[in-house]
């Protein structure tokens, strides 16, 4: 089995993408929220006796960091370890065409640098290119920004995965064009073995700790860092939790 870990700002395309490559219909969010480290997992998908099995995991906008409770945010980091003790053979980070915003490298340095330490190679999967002939033009065109932001993938991917309205028949053919690049894509750049980025820390616990203090930083909310007794107690909960599952 392939495991692949999808993730990305709101609204970047993740749903829409992977409702195409794998073939389901899950409710694609109009909310510019994202509840952080929310994880959903797919159905395996089979191709050539090989499953696929991908994870998607929601991104956050600023608009929602004010919002975030303490309690919701450790639920979701420790779902979000149990899912990932098998490890990943590939990450694909979506976003959208156009400026590259800080929402956008907030969320890939989370992924990349604080939590996978740049062990998983990353393929960037670009939405929105309808407009772009080829698609893979908008790539061509753009791809320094990304160097110049200290984002880097093995490969980048034009394409648009948008459903519906007046340009339907002209979505629908770009829809497979897209899919088949991407799962092309993931063909030729997922690693043959799992990739274990949790043991290097020496304990479940420890990474589980280290994305938290992290993740504080990154929402600005330095008062976290240092937990009520209700949040301790809460915590303490979660840490026995990882180190028995």
């Amino acid at each position: 089995m392939k495991r692949i870990l999808v993730f990305g700002s709101p609204n970047a395309g993740k749903t829409s993408m992977l409702n195409k490559l794998i073939g389901t219909d899950s409710d694609v969010s109009k909310s510019e929220d994202g509840s952080a480290f929310k994880i959903k997992q797919y159905q395996p998908v089979i191709i050539n006796s090989v499953a696929y099995h991908f994870f998607d995991v929601d991104g956050i906008s600023k608009t929602k960091r004010d919002k975030l409770t303490f309690t919701e945010v450790i639920n979701n980091i420790n779902s979000l370890l149990q899912h990932s003790k098998q490890g990943f053979n590939l990450l694909i980070f979506v976003t959208r065409s156009g400026t590259i915003n800080q929402s956008a490298k907030d969320e890939y340095s989370m992924f990349s640098d604080v939590i996978t330490k740049h062990q998983i190679p990353i393929l960037c999967v670009v939405t929105n290119c309808e407009n772009f002939e080829p698609m893979s033009q908008w790539v061509v065109e753009n791809e320094f920004l990304f160097v110049k932001n200290q984002m880097h993938f093995v490969k980048m991917v034009g394409t648009c995965f948008q459903k519906g309205g007046r340009f339907e028949k002209s979505f629908q053919p770009l829809r497979e064009e897209s899919a088949e690049t991407v799962w092309n894509s993931i063909l030729t750049t997922f690693t043959e073995q799992t990739i274990d980025f949790i043991t290097p820390y020496g304990s479940s616990s420890m990474f589980a700790m280290d994305i938290w203090k992290n993740f504080c930083t990154w929402i600005g909310n330095e008062i976290w860092t240092e937990p009520t007794p209700d949040h301790m107690q809460l915590l303490s909960q979660r840490k026995s939790n990882v180190m028995n599952n």
